[in-house]
């Protein structure tokens, strides 16, 4: 497995919830990969921002320049669970926006193992 990627964009959610974004462009990408520099789970010239908790583990958020990849232009959380590396990222807002909807979204993923 090289990679999974689940990419959204232009969806709707009700007004003030979490992850509501008034602007166009925003999106939010899950992706998962065996490695740190997989394709789906890093992003080209990322920059370190801070390390973050996430779901017991130690995590770390980067910002992603524009066009350097499925999270290019928005904010990245990248971690590691048993057997694979996991990342989401997000696009629109504030920096500080973005980091509590990765840290919330994080928390509330539900993992499901591969089938076999």
């Amino acid at each position: 497995m090289s990679g999974f990627l689940l990419e959204a964009f232009g969806f709707l959610v009700p007004s003030g919830y979490i992850g509501a974004y008034p602007e166009t462009g925003a999106r939010l990408a899950i992706t998962a990969g065996r490695r740190p520099a997989a394709f789906a789970v890093a992003c080209a010239g990322e920059r370190a921002l801070a390390h973050a908790e996430v779901r017991g583990t130690r995590g770390r958020l980067f910002e992603c320049p524009p066009g350097s990849g499925p999270h290019g232009g928005g904010m990245l959380l990248r971690w590691r669970e048993p057997g694979v590396v996991l990342a989401l990222s997000v696009s629109g807002r504030t920096a500080s926006y973005r980091r509590r909807l990765l840290l919330g979204l994080a928390a509330r993923l539900e993992l499901v193992p591969p089938p076999g």
